[in-house]
C-alpha cells in the first residue's frame, strides 16, 4: 500500500490507502471521495460525469502504485487482493473490460470507462438508424457494451440504467445475436 514518492510535483503520504487516494484527489473536482466509512473501513468515489458511484473495502486493498500516463499526467493504480485493478485519474477511474466470446480483443482498449458506455451506446442507435453495415456495426457495438458494462461491474459500478436503456433500444431477436 505505500509507495515511494518518485514525483516531487505530487508528495504522496506514507501512512495509508485511504490518505494516499484523498490526497491524490484533493484537486479533482470530477472524480472525489463521496464518504469514508471509517466503522466498515470503506471508501465511495463519485464521477461527477455519469453520477456513477465506486465503492470499496480499504481492507481488500493490495498496493497503490502513483503512474504517469503517455502525457505525463498522473494517476493512481489501486491493486486490489483479488487481482482486480483501478485506475484513478483526476476525471474518472478506469478498469480493464472483460473480455468475451464474439469480441476482438484488439480492438478493445486495455482501460476503460464508464464514460465509454455512452459512446458505445451512441454507436448502437447509429447502428440501428443508419442504413450502412446494420448488422455487423449493430452486433460489434452490442459486444464493446457488454465488455465494457461486465467490465465496470466486476469492480463493482452500478449499470442497471445502461444496460435498461440497450434492452430498449435493440429488440430481444437482436440481444440474443
Amino acid at each position: 500500500m505505500k509507495e515511494e514518492n518518485t514525483n516531487p510535483s505530487f508528495p504522496i503520504p506514507k501512512d495509508d490507502t485511504k490518505t494516499i487516494i484523498e490526497a491524490f484527489l484533493s484537486d479533482s473536482n470530477k472524480l472525489s471521495i463521496l464518504d469514508v466509512e471509517r466503522e466498515y473501513n470503506k471508501i465511495t468515489l463519485f464521477q461527477n460525469y455519469d453520477r456513477k458511484t465506486l465503492s470499496f473495502d480499504l481492507e481488500d486493498v493490495k498496493k497503490v502504485l502513483e503512474r504517469k500516463d503517455y502525457k505525463g499526467q498522473n494517476f493512481l493504480q489501486v491493486n486490489f487482493k483479488d487481482g482486480k485493478k483501478i485506475l484513478l485519474t483526476h476525471d474518472f477511474v478506469g478498469f480493464s473490460p472483460a473480455v468475451g466470446v464474439g469480441i476482438d480483443v484488439y480492438k478493445l482498449p486495455k482501460v476503460v470507462t464508464t464514460a465509454d458506455i455512452l459512446s458505445v451506446i451512441e454507436a448502437i442507435e447509429s447502428s440501428i438508424y443508419g442504413t450502412d453495415q446494420y448488422q455487423e456495426s449493430l452486433y460489434e457495438a452490442k459486444m464493446f457494451f457488454e465488455s465494457i458494462a461486465a467490465g465496470a461491474e466486476s469492480i463493482g459500478f452500478d449499470l442497471t440504467g445502461e444496460r435498461l436503456w440497450v434492452e430498449k433500444l435493440l429488440p430481444k431477436t437482436t440481444l440474443a445475436n
